[in-house]
């Protein structure tokens, strides 16, 4: 039988030898042209009467089938074989015949793992009865269910497999219901793929799209988790029979760390690693040295994926110095975790020992990342030393962190020394080393090696990376220094740099660097000024004039600025596409800049912000919070604070909050973050589907010649990014056909709770999720919120509001572990009541509507 089976007639010889199926044609002169396999043709044609009857395939000889199935993978022999088994068993049963061996089964499930059917696999589980369950089987769902990512699914066969309650669980989030049926893997993108056919009704092809796709999966999902509850009981009933025979084992654990790495189960991770070092009344496998060793890489893994970076550097220190050694890929992965904690001692002994004459300028770079985060500039200097003296060629990340921190070092070196003489100004060579004047020198000693040495592109990054370092500062003369290079290098430079510097140097009093680099800025920049970068050139504008009549200021200092605010709209344009990203600069050498400007980028660490923050709700899985008016959500850059998200890092100890959707600066509301990677997954997941609720309170302004919104209306109206802006979106009109392809399909519905004479509060519930939606589309209707400068602000009532009147009120989701349907409610702030009072909006409403304030709950 085992010669026949390597035939391309194996499925229907195996249905032939037990009798179930007709002889396939050539299968028999097929199995004779070799000698060793006349028994098998002899059996074959003795199973159809080509001969006299003989008797069917033994028990043993049908054992060693399965046995080759498993170590092949061929699961529906098997599953057949199995079959035909359980049937000689049960036909047996009054004659006291023998139950089938464990190993039995154990084959039959190794050949189902290894094709990934997973259903077939709960099936045999639930067939085989506790007395045949053991270690093996179950750590065989538990491969299968690493396989496929699904951590929820291999839960309750981990808990029933230690004894321990099943509690409730839920199955989401992972690729389990593969194999499970028909159309299992089949997900349909919501957003993007509405459906024609349904009509221009968006709210309805949404819904009618969402329906579908959640019949399809969670149907295949359902059947697969029934299964798996199952199979969970029969394993648990044989755990506590037999629990000598059913308890976890050094791979139960790698499969349970396994699963914990990719999704960031950090805390699993942590819990697992120390339950292995207890030492059990009878040592196992699971407390041998290397199997920790190889335990504690996942728990890495999964602490780095949740950017749980000290807990990852402390499992770090507990691994075996031969580890390091020989497997490069985890050093360097732990590597990375004491960059972020940061710990530069464990970076500079990773570095210098145990990949000493191998280290990258990649590893370098982290470790200069490391000594950068710790503050310890004598430590970045070693490191730098140490990569030359190994011949090591620095690229733009060494070159970055090497010049970030001698100027963070500058700065500490000036708060020390104190008010001596103006912060921030350019260093002389007889200043010594006060204010940080040393540091500073050696920053730009560093940039200007960087320029000569590097290409173009990467030279970019060490500019602008160390523009903002001296803009973060407030280092006037770096900046400028990196200003000039970028120019020599024809670099572009961001015009929002160059106006905050401008603005530093009039705070500074540094006056003959301003009207310097005015005039250098009017000569490069070809390109219209945006509005925020207008208002504030203008604020500079005036203190020059103010320090000139003062005698403050030399004369023409004034007049280099006015010259640069001389540039106005009816200059070329910087042109973005319909998703706010700039057409310009495609070339090969630009994306290079960018990606590189993206890896220091994201090596910096958020500042934290210790201004208060009003929490709404917090539990392990999520954070929400209310936002105030003028508060941005995410900083515009890493180095610079004063958002929400700055403010979160501080409320969270440090650690970056995983951003889930934004509001807008004058926006206020409920704000929700993510704390750890599976919650995040999830509810980005459901931001993503719109698989939540929003309500946003708008109060639209009413001119007198114009018509009062009705009680109830809809706005179905594509958008698009602004063509000339990135900060701006608007509706394209029938004329501009490129515009009109470009723009996403956007419906808001719009409900009024509240009247006044020229105001209308309505709650505003956003089918889609565009930028500025709410706000485009009252403007669009014809009532533009009330307090809304950017779309419709010809249309404000006078005096205008001192605020946008545009309020986050709830928020409903569904919970990321626990399934409830959740929904946060972010009081309206005083100063917006206080505007709708001003406006002579009667309030008393509030207390008869679903708008007064409320407290988190989860919803029946």
């Amino acid at each position: 039988l085992l010669m026949a089976s390597i035939t391309r007639f194996r499925p229907r010889i195996t249905s032939a030898a037990t009798g179930r199926g007709p002889l396939p044609h050539g299968a028999w002169v097929h199995a004779v042209r070799s000698s060793m396999a006349r028994t098998t043709g002899r059996l074959l044609c003795s199973a159809h009467g080509d001969a006299e009857p003989q008797p069917k395939l033994s028990r043993d000889a049908m054992l060693g089938s399965l046995r080759a199935c498993g170590k092949r993978g061929r699961w529906r022999i098997a599953l057949d074989i199995i079959a035909e088994l359980e049937m000689e068993q049960r036909a047996n049963e009054s004659g006291g015949g023998s139950a089938l061996p464990t190993s039995a089964w154990r084959d039959v499930m190794l050949a189902c793992r290894k094709h990934r059917r997973l259903a077939e696999m709960l099936d045999l589980v639930t067939r085989m009865g506790p007395e045949q369950i053991d270690t093996v089987i179950v750590n065989e769902l538990l491969h299968a269910a690493r396989i496929e990512e699904d951590y929820q699914l291999a839960l309750p066969f981990w808990r029933a497999m230690r004894g321990e309650p099943l509690g409730e669980w839920r199955g989401g989030g992972g690729a389990g219901a593969r194999g499970a049926g028909e159309g299992a893997d089949d997900d349909v993108d919501i957003v993007g793929g509405i459906a024609e056919s349904v009509g221009d009704d968006v709210a309805s092809a949404l819904e009618a799209t969402r329906t579908a796709a959640s019949s399809r999966w969670s149907a295949a999902r359902a059947k697969l988790l029934a299964s798996a509850v199952s199979a969970a009981e029969v394993i648990a009933r044989a755990a506590s029979e037999r629990s000598e025979a059913v308890r976890p084992d050094g791979l139960s654990y790698q499969h349970m760390l396994t699963l914990c790495g990719p999704v960031g189960r950090w805390s699993e991770a942590l819990a697992l690693v120390g339950e292995m070092r207890i030492p059990p009344a009878e040592p196992t496998a699971k407390c041998q040295p290397e199997a920790l060793a190889t335990h504690l890489f996942a728990a890495v893994r999964a602490c780095t994926r949740d950017r749980r970076w000290r807990e990852a550097v402390q499992l770090g220190h507990a691994v075996p110095p031969s580890m390091f050694s020989n497997d490069k890929f985890f050093t360097r992965l732990v590597l990375g975790a004491a960059a972020a904690a940061p710990d530069a001692a464990l970076a500079s002994e990773l570095v210098t020992q145990h990949l000493r004459g191998i280290a990258s300028h990649e590893d370098y770079a982290a470790l200069l990342r490391a000594a950068r985060a710790s503050r310890d500039v004598f430590a970045a200097r070693e490191a730098w030393d140490a990569m030359l003296v190994a011949n090591v060629k620095p690229d733009e990340q060494c070159f970055a962190q090497i010049i970030g921190s001698e100027v963070e070092a500058a700065m500490a070196a000036r708060q020390a020394a104190g008010p001596g003489r103006a912060a921030g100004a350019a260093p002389k060579e007889d200043s010594g080393c006060v204010g940080g004047a040393v540091e500073i020198e050696r920053a730009m000693a560093l940039l200007r090696e960087a320029a000569s040495v590097l290409e173009p592109p990467l030279a970019g990054v060490v500019l602008i990376a160390s523009l903002g370092s001296a803009i973060s500062a407030r280092f006037m003369g770096l900046a400028s220094e990196s200003i000039a290079l970028l120019h020599a290098a024809e670099l572009p430079v961001e015009f929002a740099a160059q106006v905050r510097v401008l603005e530093i140097g009039a705070e500074l009093g540094e006056w003959p660097l301003v009207a310097a680099e005015a005039a250098v800025a009017a000569k490069r920049h070809t390109s219209s000024v945006e509005h925020h970068d207008r208002q504030a050139l203008t604020a500079v504008v005036a203190a020059a004039r103010l320090a000139e009549a003062e005698g403050a200021a030399p004369i023409g200092v004034v007049d280099a600025l006015v010259s640069l605010l001389s540039v106005n709209e009816s200059a070329p344009s910087r042109l973005y596409d319909g998703r706010g990203k700039s057409c310009k600069d495609g070339s090969d050498a630009a994306e290079e800049r960018r990606l590189a400007s993206r890896r220091y980028s994201k090596s910096i660490a958020i500042s934290a912000d210790e201004s208060p923050i009003d929490v709404i709700f917090e539990d392990d899985s999520l954070l929400a919070v209310s936002k105030p008016s003028g508060v941005s959500t995410i900083p515009r850059h890493r180095f610079e604070g004063e958002s929400m998200v700055n403010r979160v890092v501080h409320y969270l100890g440090g650690r970056s909050p995983y951003v889930l959707h934004r509001l807008d600066n004058p926006t206020s509301g409920v704000l929700l973050f993510g704390k750890n990677r599976p919650a995040a997954r999830s509810l980005a997941k459901q931001f993503s589907l719109r698989h939540l609720s929003k309500v946003y309170l708008a109060a639209l302004c009413c001119a007198d010649d114009a018509a009062s919104p009705p009680e109830s209306f809809d706005v179905d109206a594509p958008i698009a990014r602004h063509p000339t802006s990135s900060l701006l979106s608007w509706i394209p009109t029938d004329e501009d056909k490129e515009a009109k392809s470009r723009a996403q399909r956007a419906l808001t519905h719009f409900r009024a709770v509240g009247r006044a004479a020229h105001l209308v509060l309505c709650e505003a519930r956003p089918v889609t999720g565009r930028m500025h939606q709410i706000r485009i589309h009252a403007e669009h209707a014809g009532w533009p919120i009330a307090g809304d400068t950017q779309y419709g602000a010809a249309r404000q009532p006078n005096p205008q509001c001192g605020r946008l009147l545009l309020h986050a009120h709830s928020l409903q989701i569904e919970h990321p572990e626990l399934g409830t349907p959740m929904r946060f409610v972010a009081p309206i702030p005083e100063d917006y009541l206080a505007e709708l009072k001003r406006l002579d909006l009667d309030l008393s409403f509030l207390e008869l509507t679903s708008l007064k304030s409320e407290t988190p709950q989860a919803i029946d």
